[in-house]
C-alpha cells in the first residue's frame, strides 16, 4: 500500500489502525504517507501513524479520534481542523517531533462541543492559548494542573454540562474552585482523584435547595446537577461518610419542589469503603426506592 487515496471525493469516514508496531516503524522510516483529495472527509479515527503522515485537507473534519499525538501535532491539529465538533485524543507529552512551529497565538475552536483528552505527562503552558466557547462535554485524564482547567473555563466562557476528571490529583479547594465555574453542570464524574469526598457531599447536602435569587455562590452550588459518579476501585484513597449520602437528596415529600436540585443518580465504586454507619442501611434502601443509586464495593 502506497497510501494514495485517489478517486474518493465522497469519502466521509477514514479509519486507520496499525497493531504491528514493528511494521509501523518500518513504514515510517520509508516515509509512508496517506494522502489524497478528500473534500467530504469529516470523521477520522487514527491509531498507529503520525499526524505528519496524513496529507489530507482538514477543513471539513468535524470528528477526530487520534492515538497518539505529540504536543506539537496536537496544536497543529487544532489549527487546521477549525470545524471540529468532537475530539478524542491521547497526547504523549514526552514525544517531541520538531515538524511544526509552535506559536503563542490564540487557537479558537468555535464548534467544538466534546473534548476527551488524555495526557501522559504534566501539561505545561502549551495549551494555554486554547479557546473553546461551545464546549459542553469535557473529559480529562492524566497529568493536569487545576489552574490550567480553571483558566480554560475562564478564557472560553463555556457552559459545561458534563465534566469527567480521571487520574487527576486534586484537593478539596481545587475541586471547589473548578465546580464554581461550572454553574450549569448536569453530569459529574470524579475518578481516582485522591479526594476526601465528605467536603463535596456536605456542600451538596447544604445546597440541595437552591435559592436562585441569592448572590451567595454557596447557595447556588451546582443547581442543575442530576448525575454524580465517584470511583476509586484501585486503591484505598476514597474516603467518605455514608451518613452524608441521604442528606444530598430531597425527601420523598420534597421531590416536586421547584427549588430542589434535580440530583437523582448517584454511582459509587470503592475498593475499601468505610463501614456503613449504624442505621444507614435502611435509609439507603429507602433512597433507592426513589432514586437511581448504585454502589459497587
Amino acid at each position: 500500500m502506497n497510501g494514495v487515496l485517489p478517486g474518493a471525493p465522497r469519502l466521509r469516514s477514514l479509519r486507520i489502525v496499525c497493531e504491528d508496531f514493528g511494521r509501523l516503524r518500518e513504514q515510517r522510516d520509508k516515509g509512508f504517507r496517506v494522502f489524497g483529495d478528500l473534500p467530504c472527509l469529516s470523521d477520522i479515527n487514527i491509531n498507529g501513524i503520525c499526524f505528519s503522515q496524513l496529507g489530507i485537507d482538514w477543513i471539513n473534519v468535524t470528528k477526530v479520534k487520534f492515538r497518539s499525538l505529540c504536543r506539537d501535532e496536537c496544536l497543529e491539529l487544532f489549527k487546521r481542523a477549525k470545524r471540529l465538533v468532537e475530539c478524542d485524543i491521547l497526547v504523549d507529552m514526552s514525544r517531541i517531533i520538531p515538524n511544526y512551529e509552535v506559536t503563542r497565538d490564540e487557537i479558537t475552536l468555535p464548534s467544538l462541543k466534546t473534548l476527551r483528552m488524555q495526557l501522559t505527562e504534566s501539561v505545561d503552558t502549551t495549551f494555554d492559548t486554547l479557546i473553546i466557547p461551545s464546549l459542553n462535554d469535557l473529559h480529562l485524564q492524566g497529568f493536569l494542573r487545576c489552574r490550567w482547567l480553571q483558566n480554560l473555563l475562564i478564557r472560553s466562557s463555556c457552559q459545561l454540562l458534563s465534566l469527567s476528571l480521571v487520574d487527576i490529583v486534586l484537593d478539596n479547594l481545587e475541586i471547589d474552585s473548578i465546580l464554581q465555574k461550572t454553574p450549569r453542570l448536569e453530569i459529574l464524574r470524579l475518578s481516582y482523584n485522591f479526594l476526601f469526598f465528605d467536603n463535596l457531599f456536605e456542600r451538596l447536602g447544604h445546597t440541595k435547595f437552591i435559592d436562585k435569587s441569592s448572590l451567595d455562590p454557596e447557595m447556588t452550588f451546582l443547581p442543575c446537577l442530576y448525575s454524580l459518579q465517584c470511583d476509586d476501585d484501585q486503591g484505598v484513597h476514597f474516603k467518605f461518610s455514608w451518613r452524608l449520602i441521604p442528606l444530598m437528596f430531597a425527601s420523598a415529600a420534597e421531590l416536586d419542589s421547584p427549588d430542589s436540585r434535580p440530583l437523582c443518580k448517584l454511582s459509587i465504586s470503592a475498593f475499601n469503603p468505610r463501614s456503613i454507619e449504624k442505621g444507614m442501611a435502611r435509609q439507603l434502601w429507602e433512597l433507592q426506592q426513589h432514586y437511581q443509586l448504585t454502589k459497587r464495593c
